[in-house]
Parts: structure tokens; C-alpha cells; sequence
């Protein structure tokens, strides 16, 4: 069992649906599943927050209005050339297919990926991206398989293609994560480590891509060159993690409890 300590609340600014997290430059972070901005954060957690905008305007604070709107921003990753940050959408409903490209110095653009998922969405049931890794030219995306069909699978394709939103060739493989007390394991996020890709699994009981369900338990694992899981350890901690980076041994993730009165933490392990 791996023991995680909070490390760290985003009270202010204040987000509640942490959802990926990213490490660069001395500073974490951190996006949102149900804000049109991120978070980002000092690596020492010790000095002041900062929100920067995404996209434009307002959502509403009512729960049920918020989720019909929200941009659902799931995996955030660094292009490996610019240095550009990309927030990911889940895809999960034809709405939440617009992602944000963050540049160094920190202005925003929107970018559309409608036509990949619209391609995805053929081959993947119950579409609900939630991780993302770059290797080389190319994007693994992360499905998370919490659905009725229950498939975990990861899709990879050109990078040049996913920014352009041109569905050009791609591969998608099927992953067993497997259960945990009971209840299937889903992909919340991953990171590359040390040659391997490291992956957040997290059940929950439903069978919804939409609608929360109760957090069931979840394991931080690994997976090799041909995405076949090869480690897997339970991990301690009270909230559903979804964002997750390693850092020679520390291994840090930020936390989604399903509930607006509930800030985001950030905790840390050590492996």
C-alpha cells in the first residue's frame, strides 16, 4: 500500500475538480475538469498560487448547469519542441472537444480536436479521455474505461496530426487494469518516468462516463513498450486522484472528491 500526506489545498485560487497535473519550469500545473483556466503552483507549495485563463467567460456555479458546460479539460502535457502546455478534453460529449494551448509565455489560444474524436468516438466505446503521453512524434491517449462497455485502452497517432485535428492513421490497444475491491479500475492520468509510462487507476461505482459515482479505491501502476501493465500498487488516500507526476521518487497527484464544497488537495508519496 502506498501511503500518500497532503502536500498542499488549491484554496486560493480555489478549484475543487483537479483533474491533471504537469511539472515544469519550477512550477506544477494544475487543470480542472469544470474551469476555463489552470492553476499554477511553486514547486516548494510554499509561495502564492496563480489562476491563468483558458478560455473565455463564466460558467455557472449550479452543479448540474456547470457539468452541461464545462470544457472537462482532463490531461495537460508539454510539447516537446516549444515548450507549449496542451490541456486535453475528455471528448465524452460532443461539447468537450475544445482544448487550450498555453505558450511560454503564458497566453492562451484555443484549439479544436471535433474531428479526431469524432473519428475516436467509431472506435472507442463510451469515449472519456483522461490521460495523455508524449513519446517522440507521437500522443497516447488515455481512455478510461468507466463506462458500460468497461474498456481501458490507449490511442496513439501522429502529435502533428492531434494538433492539427487531422484523424490521419492511429492505433488503439485494449488494456486490462483489472479490479479493486470489487469494482473495475479505469485510467484517471499517466506520466513518463524513467522510460516507462506510470498510470493513476481509479474505480468507481458506476457505470457512467457522465455521471459521478462513488469512489471505490485506486492504484498507481506501469505499463511497458507494449502498454501491457507490469506493476500495480494500491494506494492510501481519501479523494479520487487525477493528476499525477513523478519526480525521481516522489510521486505527487491532485484529487477530484465529485463535490464543489470539497477543495482540491495535492499529496505526496515517496516510492
Amino acid at each position: 500500500m502506498l501511503q500518500f500526506e497532503e502536500a498542499f489545498r488549491f484554496e486560493n485560487p480555489r478549484i475543487s475538480a483537479a483533474s491533471g497535473l504537469l511539472l515544469f519550469n519550477g512550477h506544477f500545473f494544475c487543470v480542472s475538469d469544470d474551469e476555463l483556466g489552470l492553476i499554477r503552483v511553486p514547486l516548494s507549495l510554499k509561495g502564492p498560487a496563480q489562476r491563468i485563463s483558458l478560455f473565455e467567460g463564466v460558467l455557472p456555479e449550479g452543479a448540474k448547469a456547470r457539468k452541461k458546460l464545462k470544457p472537462d479539460l482532463e490531461a495537460i502535457v508539454q510539447l516537446p519542441e516549444t515548450g507549449a502546455i496542451l490541456c486535453i478534453p475528455s471528448g465524452s460529449k460532443p461539447n468537450r472537444s475544445r482544448g487550450a494551448l498555453l505558450d511560454i509565455d503564458l497566453k492562451a489560444q484555443e484549439v479544436s480536436f471535433e474531428k479526431i474524436y469524432s473519428k475516436l468516438n467509431d472506435q472507442i466505446p463510451d469515449l472519456n479521455l483522461e490521460g495523455a503521453i508524449i513519446q517522440d512524434s507521437k500522443i497516447s491517449l488515455l481512455q478510461r474505461g468507466n463506462g458500460r462497455a468497461g474498456k481501458n485502452a490507449i490511442a496513439s497517432l501522429s502529435l502533428e496530426d492531434f494538433l492539427m485535428d487531422q484523424p490521419g492513421d492511429f492505433g488503439i490497444t485494449e488494456v486490462e487494469l483489472g479490479e479493486i475491491h470489487g469494482e473495475r479500475l479505469g485510467f484517471t492520468d499517466a506520466c513518463f518516468h524513467q522510460g516507462a509510462i506510470w498510470f493513476l487507476a481509479v474505480a468507481e461505482r458506476t457505470q457512467s462516463t457522465y455521471e459521478d459515482g462513488e469512489f471505490a479505491g485506486a492504484i498507481l501502476g506501469r505499463l511497458d513498450s507494449k502498454f501491457r501493465m507490469d506493476y500495480r500498487l494500491e494506494v492510501s488516500i481519501p479523494f479520487k486522484p487525477e493528476g499525477l507526476v513523478i519526480q525521481e521518487r516522489s510521486v505527487f497527484v491532485v484529487t477530484d472528491a465529485d463535490d464543489r464544497s470539497v477543495v482540491s488537495r495535492m499529496y505526496r508519496a515517496r516510492i
